[in-house]
């Protein structure tokens, strides 16, 4: 946010600029108005500098449609009611309605919001959004997402009512702009045994992890059933929205890091972190795109897997085979 700075220059005379802090909290310079030697000349510098500021940007609509003086203002309550009539309209959109029950909704909605833990999570959207949940609840149902086998637990994740958020009425009719061409041409991904082909002919199946230990070669994770329902979702969104063959994707790897790892745990491990917590245990998350950036898919792996080689599973996945119609 912009404000006026004030400094005192070599000569003794007091400068007067705009001036911001960037991502590091270092001031950057937006624009300077002049050194003032009197009190009179520094008042003077510093109006200009404040009707600066306060200047609308071309275009820009007033907020409010009469004067008033914003330091008499006092904000007493605030929910971001568009941003959640917004992520409602979407989730509707992709018809991920029925992926488990309105606290998923609203557990998504909140990582959106606020990246940060459970708990916090749960403050956050009594605190916001109105809505108190029991945190057992949460975890249950955050460890049914989790299953591997289709029980009669998962079965009731899936059941959930019909309008989740915001009403379809309510919510801002937004066009789903996912306008970027997709390329026609290049080998498709369904031609997944030419690669395999290829890598059992240099006798090179074992080495995905190439010139790695094994303990670093990319092991892929055992599939969820709440991950296949949401792949089949997108897949599905990618053919109605953007139609056409997929041609080419877009495969880029992170690291998420927690501050808290149970003992033996071979999954949240230490390795090298793109967010500088090498001691802090962490999984590899590898994300699947079109080329307009919408997801398709994804995988995770045991924190100190090597990257290079979790690019070849996450496209031979068997739930992206012809078989399971993608």
């Amino acid at each position: 946010m912009p404000y006026i700075k004030v400094s005192t220059s070599s000569s003794g005379a007091r400068t007067v600029q705009l001036a911001t802090k960037d991502h590091w909290g270092r001031s950057v310079i937006l624009k300077h108005f002049g050194s003032a030697h009197t009190p009179i000349q520094l008042e003077q510098l510093k109006l200009q500098a404040k009707q600066e500021m306060n200047r609308p940007a071309p275009g820009q609509l007033k907020l409010f449609t009469s004067e008033f003086k914003l330091d008499r203002v006092r904000v007493t309550s605030h929910k971001p009611e568009y941003f959640e009539r917004l992520i409602a309209h979407y989730y509707n959109l992709l018809d991920f309605t029925d992926l488990g029950p309105e606290l998923l909704f609203d557990l998504v909605m909140t990582r959106i919001y606020q990246p940060c833990s459970k708990l916090r999570s749960l403050r956050i959207l009594e605190a916001l959004f109105g809505r108190s949940y029991n945190r057992d609840k949460a975890y249950r149902l955050l460890r049914s997402l989790a299953k591997t086998e289709e029980t009669e637990e998962v079965k009731g994740v899936a059941e959930r009512a019909d309008n989740v958020g915001p009403s379809e009425q309510d919510t801002p009719q937004l066009p789903l702009s996912l306008d970027v061409p997709i390329a026609t041409e290049e080998i498709k991904l369904t031609d997944s045994s030419v690669v395999v082909n290829n890598l059992n002919n240099s006798n090179k199946e074992e080495k995905i992890g190439t010139n790695t230990k094994d303990k670093y070669k990319a092991k892929p994770s055992l599939p969820h059933l709440s991950k296949i329902r949401l792949e089949e979702k997108l897949h599905a969104a990618h053919t109605k929205h953007y139609g056409g063959a997929l041609t080419v994707v877009l495969y880029d790897v992170t690291t998420l890091y927690s501050e808290s790892a149970r003992d033996g745990d071979e999954y949240k491990v230490p390795g090298y972190s793109k967010d500088g917590k090498h001691k802090d245990p962490q999984i590899l998350v590898g994300l699947l795109t079109n080329m307009s950036g919408f997801p398709l898919g994804y995988e995770t792996f045991a924190g100190k897997t090597f990257e290079g080689g979790t690019l070849l599973i996450a496209l031979l996945n068997p739930a992206r085979s012809p078989q399971a119609g993608h």
